[in-house]
């Protein structure tokens, strides 16, 4: 198995920021495990950061039984998902991978901390012609040479119809995560 290499100052930035767990574990594509393995070796070499890296480790230990964790399941877009922005129908994205309380997307460029609202409109897939949505960008990535930008988005405000035909769309154009 080939680990990856995670910057170390980025994520203790990450953390710094308040960044959530789930988005950390998606931006890194870790799971509940190595995310405590790593802060545990933070809290080892970090002695600034002690109390933040503490309180998220016994986050973690209180929500989670270390031996029965996996990654957070994603769902995969098997077929091409578009989402717009709101309030700007030209700036549009395709969505990687979603799940109930996130995604990512291509294509669109966010900042960290940038609150947008999403929009998916569907055709034939959905009881809801729009799943509308709030979203709160939690990592980004520039595109380069060519490369798209690409942005972690949690969902912050969502509407239960809007759910709804969310989860319908999940399960029509994606492939979920082998656990």
């Amino acid at each position: 198995m080939v680990k990856q290499m995670i910057n170390a100052g980025e994520l203790r930035e990450d953390i710094r920021s308040g960044m959530g767990e789930i988005p950390i574990m998606e931006k890194y594509r870790i799971s509940p495990g190595e995310f405590m393995d790593i802060l545990e070796t933070l809290k080892e070499v970090d002695s600034n950061d002690l109390e933040i890296i503490e309180a998220r480790l016994n986050e973690l230990r209180k929500n989670c039984d270390p031996s029965e964790m996996r990654s957070v399941p994603r769902n995969y877009m098997v077929f091409p998902a578009t989402v717009h922005d709101a309030h700007d129908p030209s700036v549009w994205g395709l969505v990687n991978d979603i799940t109930a309380s996130g995604l990512q997307v291509e294509g669109i460029r966010a900042y960290v901390n940038e609150k947008r609202s999403l929009i998916f409109r569907c055709e034939d897939l959905s009881s809801e012609t729009e799943i509308a949505f709030e979203a709160l960008c939690r990592w980004a990535k520039r595109g380069h040479g060519g490369d798209k930008d690409v942005a972690g988005f949690e969902i912050t405000s969502i509407s239960d119809s809007s759910l709804a035909g969310l989860r319908n769309l999940m399960r029509y154009l994606s492939l979920g995560e082998q656990p």
